[in-house]
Protein backbone atom coordinates (compact mmCIF):
# COMPACT_ATOMS: atom_id res chain seq x y z
CA UNK A 1 0.00 0.00 0.00
CA UNK A 2 1.28 3.58 -1.07
CA UNK A 3 1.55 6.20 1.43
CA UNK A 4 -0.74 8.66 1.80
CA UNK A 5 0.66 12.16 2.49
CA UNK A 6 -2.93 13.53 3.52
CA UNK A 7 -3.63 10.99 6.19
CA UNK A 8 -1.62 12.12 9.21
CA UNK A 9 0.26 14.74 8.14
CA UNK A 10 0.91 17.72 10.84
CA UNK A 11 -1.67 20.83 9.21
CA UNK A 12 1.06 23.02 10.54
CA UNK A 13 4.74 23.05 10.97
CA UNK A 14 6.83 24.80 13.74
CA UNK A 15 9.90 25.60 12.20
CA UNK A 16 12.64 27.39 15.04
CA UNK A 17 15.03 29.84 13.22
CA UNK A 18 18.66 30.47 14.29
CA UNK A 19 17.37 33.15 17.01
CA UNK A 20 15.68 30.98 18.81
CA UNK A 21 12.17 32.30 17.04
CA UNK A 22 9.57 29.95 16.31
CA UNK A 23 7.82 30.09 13.24
CA UNK A 24 4.41 28.31 12.16
CA UNK A 25 3.87 27.36 8.13
CA UNK A 26 1.23 25.54 7.25
CA UNK A 27 1.02 22.31 5.24
CA UNK A 28 -0.43 21.75 1.77
CA UNK A 29 -3.07 20.35 2.77
CA UNK A 30 -3.93 22.72 5.41
CA UNK A 31 -4.18 25.69 2.78
CA UNK A 32 -6.29 23.99 0.66
CA UNK A 33 -8.52 23.31 3.91
CA UNK A 34 -8.39 26.67 4.99
CA UNK A 35 -9.04 28.04 1.09
CA UNK A 36 -12.23 26.15 0.59
CA UNK A 37 -12.67 27.02 4.46
CA UNK A 38 -12.79 30.72 3.02
CA UNK A 39 -15.16 30.28 -0.13
CA UNK A 40 -17.85 28.48 1.87
CA UNK A 41 -17.67 31.44 4.30
CA UNK A 42 -18.16 34.22 1.65
CA UNK A 43 -21.00 32.02 -0.21
CA UNK A 44 -22.95 31.53 2.77
CA UNK A 45 -25.22 33.98 2.90
CA UNK A 46 -26.43 33.86 -0.90
CA UNK A 47 -26.75 29.93 0.20
CA UNK A 48 -28.88 30.67 3.03
CA UNK A 49 -30.86 33.75 1.68
CA UNK A 50 -34.25 32.40 0.27
CA UNK A 51 -35.02 31.64 -3.45
CA UNK A 52 -36.40 34.20 -5.14
CA UNK A 53 -37.70 33.13 -8.16
CA UNK A 54 -37.48 35.99 -10.90
CA UNK A 55 -40.50 36.64 -13.19
CA UNK A 56 -40.43 35.44 -16.08
CA UNK A 57 -39.63 37.81 -19.45
CA UNK A 58 -42.16 39.65 -21.09
CA UNK A 59 -42.50 39.53 -24.71
CA UNK A 60 -41.08 43.05 -26.91
CA UNK A 61 -42.44 45.00 -29.08
CA UNK A 62 -41.35 47.80 -31.42
CA UNK A 63 -43.17 50.21 -34.53
CA UNK A 64 -41.00 50.46 -37.12
CA UNK A 65 -43.20 52.54 -39.66
CA UNK A 66 -44.30 55.31 -39.17
CA UNK A 67 -41.52 56.78 -37.48
CA UNK A 68 -42.20 58.72 -34.83
CA UNK A 69 -43.78 62.44 -35.51
CA UNK A 70 -43.80 61.19 -39.39
CA UNK A 71 -46.44 63.47 -41.62
CA UNK A 72 -48.48 60.78 -43.74
CA UNK A 73 -51.58 60.74 -45.95
CA UNK A 74 -53.38 58.40 -48.08
CA UNK A 75 -52.90 54.34 -47.49
CA UNK A 76 -50.36 53.66 -44.84
CA UNK A 77 -48.94 50.39 -43.85
CA UNK A 78 -47.98 50.22 -40.60
CA UNK A 79 -44.98 48.10 -39.72
CA UNK A 80 -43.43 45.93 -36.70
CA UNK A 81 -41.21 43.49 -34.87
CA UNK A 82 -42.36 41.58 -32.05
CA UNK A 83 -39.18 39.16 -29.98
CA UNK A 84 -40.51 36.42 -27.62
CA UNK A 85 -39.41 36.14 -24.39
CA UNK A 86 -40.17 32.15 -23.99
CA UNK A 87 -43.11 31.69 -25.58
CA UNK A 88 -43.58 32.21 -29.38
CA UNK A 89 -46.14 35.03 -30.02
CA UNK A 90 -49.60 34.51 -31.12
CA UNK A 91 -50.55 37.66 -31.68
CA UNK A 92 -50.11 41.78 -31.81
CA UNK A 93 -52.93 44.27 -31.35
CA UNK A 94 -53.12 48.10 -32.19
CA UNK A 95 -55.23 50.91 -31.08
CA UNK A 96 -55.38 53.61 -33.39
CA UNK A 97 -56.10 57.14 -31.47
CA UNK A 98 -56.68 54.87 -27.79
CA UNK A 99 -59.69 53.64 -30.24
CA UNK A 100 -60.78 49.75 -30.45
CA UNK A 101 -58.48 46.76 -30.61
CA UNK A 102 -57.18 45.66 -34.06
CA UNK A 103 -55.27 42.32 -34.77
CA UNK A 104 -52.21 42.77 -36.90
CA UNK A 105 -51.34 40.25 -39.48
CA UNK A 106 -47.99 38.38 -38.75
CA UNK A 107 -46.14 37.77 -35.78
CA UNK A 108 -42.64 38.30 -35.44
CA UNK A 109 -42.79 40.78 -38.12
CA UNK A 110 -46.12 42.28 -38.46
CA UNK A 111 -48.09 44.89 -40.32
CA UNK A 112 -51.32 46.44 -40.75
CA UNK A 113 -52.57 48.47 -43.49
CA UNK A 114 -54.80 51.58 -42.95
CA UNK A 115 -56.30 54.46 -44.83
CA UNK A 116 -55.48 57.79 -43.54
CA UNK A 117 -58.18 59.58 -45.11
CA UNK A 118 -60.81 58.06 -42.99
CA UNK A 119 -59.28 60.38 -39.89
CA UNK A 120 -58.99 64.12 -39.77
CA UNK A 121 -55.92 65.91 -40.37
CA UNK A 122 -53.48 66.41 -37.61
CA UNK A 123 -51.50 64.64 -35.26
CA UNK A 124 -52.25 60.73 -34.24
CA UNK A 125 -50.74 57.81 -32.00
CA UNK A 126 -50.89 54.20 -32.94
CA UNK A 127 -49.84 51.59 -29.79
CA UNK A 128 -49.06 48.44 -30.57
CA UNK A 129 -48.28 45.38 -27.89
CA UNK A 130 -47.68 41.32 -29.06
CA UNK A 131 -48.87 38.31 -26.93
CA UNK A 132 -47.31 35.37 -26.18
CA UNK A 133 -50.17 33.58 -24.78
CA UNK A 134 -49.24 34.26 -20.96
CA UNK A 135 -48.01 38.01 -21.04
CA UNK A 136 -48.27 41.25 -23.08
CA UNK A 137 -45.38 43.19 -24.06
CA UNK A 138 -45.19 47.06 -22.99
CA UNK A 139 -47.39 48.81 -25.31
CA UNK A 140 -45.21 50.54 -28.11
CA UNK A 141 -46.35 53.67 -29.41
CA UNK A 142 -45.60 56.65 -32.02
CA UNK A 143 -47.23 59.39 -32.93
CA UNK A 144 -47.93 60.99 -36.90
CA UNK A 145 -49.07 63.46 -38.28
CA UNK A 146 -52.24 62.90 -41.21
CA UNK A 147 -51.68 65.65 -43.89
CA UNK A 148 -54.61 64.87 -46.86
CA UNK A 149 -55.45 67.17 -49.02
CA UNK A 150 -58.68 68.97 -49.61
CA UNK A 151 -61.15 66.22 -50.65
CA UNK A 152 -61.77 66.96 -54.09
CA UNK A 153 -65.67 67.26 -54.96
CA UNK A 154 -66.87 64.41 -57.19
CA UNK A 155 -67.65 65.16 -61.29
CA UNK A 156 -71.13 65.10 -61.24
CA UNK A 157 -73.08 65.35 -64.83
CA UNK A 158 -74.38 68.94 -65.95
CA UNK A 159 -78.22 69.77 -64.38
CA UNK A 160 -79.90 68.62 -67.85
CA UNK A 161 -83.26 68.81 -66.39
CA UNK A 162 -82.38 72.07 -64.85
CA UNK A 163 -81.24 73.23 -68.36
CA UNK A 164 -84.04 71.71 -69.72
CA UNK A 165 -86.36 73.89 -67.77
CA UNK A 166 -84.96 76.91 -68.39
CA UNK A 167 -84.97 76.44 -72.27
CA UNK A 168 -88.90 75.43 -71.28
CA UNK A 169 -89.58 78.80 -69.60
CA UNK A 170 -87.72 81.22 -72.14
CA UNK A 171 -89.66 79.71 -74.93
CA UNK A 172 -92.91 79.97 -73.57
CA UNK A 173 -92.29 83.58 -72.41
CA UNK A 174 -91.01 83.77 -75.89
CA UNK A 175 -94.45 82.56 -77.33
CA UNK A 176 -96.61 84.82 -74.76
CA UNK A 177 -94.47 87.84 -75.33
CA UNK A 178 -94.93 87.02 -79.64
CA UNK A 179 -98.98 86.61 -79.36
CA UNK A 180 -99.30 89.58 -76.72
CA UNK A 181 -97.49 91.34 -79.51
CA UNK A 182 -99.09 90.07 -82.31
CA UNK A 183 -102.83 90.66 -80.31
CA UNK A 184 -101.64 94.14 -79.89
CA UNK A 185 -101.28 94.55 -83.74
CA UNK A 186 -104.74 93.26 -84.94
CA UNK A 187 -106.61 95.89 -82.67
Amino acid sequence: MAPQPWRGAPLIKLISTHTGIVAVKPSRRAAFVASVAIVFIALLPALAAPHVLAAPAKPQCAITRPYDNATVSGKLRVTGNANMAADPIIKVQLRIDGGSLLIANGTDSWFFDMDTTMLSNGPHSIDAKSFDGSQYSDPASVTFIVQNGKPVAPETEPPYLLIVAVAIIVVAVGVAAWRLMRGKEGR
